[in-house]
């Protein structure tokens, strides 16, 4: 009956360990997709600020504005990046993680004495004799 207490609650802690993980990494791709958008933007507006300071030679207004724009893209897109990868286990899938071991190591000592009694019963019966 302990065991199956124990593998009971050992399903459980894995069932929310899993949930919590797929919640990590559902934000981190989502996180992963804005840095990627704001990437994306910051080199496409690097490139218009690029063929617009040629164009002008060098009209500071205009290409500092697009500059300064991409620079912050550029930023923002990093930050994300830094929130997307810095994601480390929270406390509750660590917690789950440990009930889960605990419950299998109370699991498998529940069943060491029950195989550990059998042997020992084995070798205390008697063999029949001429074999």
């Amino acid at each position: 009956m302990r065991a199956l207490r124990a593998t009971r609650i050992a399903i459980e802690a894995e069932t929310l360990r899993l949930q919590l993980l797929g919640r990590r990494m559902a934000t981190r791709a989502v996180l992963g997709a804005v840095a990627f958008t704001f990437l994306v933007s910051a080199l496409g507006l690097a490139h218009v600020a690029a063929w617009y300071c040629l164009r002008e030679r060098y009209g500071w207004l205009a290409d500092s504005t697009a500059l300064l724009l991409a620079g912050v893209d550029v930023v923002i897109a990093g930050l994300c990046a830094l929130i997307a990868l810095g994601r480390k286990p929270g406390r509750a899938e660590a917690e789950a993680a440990l009930v889960r071991h605990q419950a299998w190591v109370a699991l498998v000592e529940g069943m060491v004495f029950p195989a550990l009694a059998l042997r020992m019963l084995r070798l205390l019966r008697p063999r029949p004799r001429g074999r």
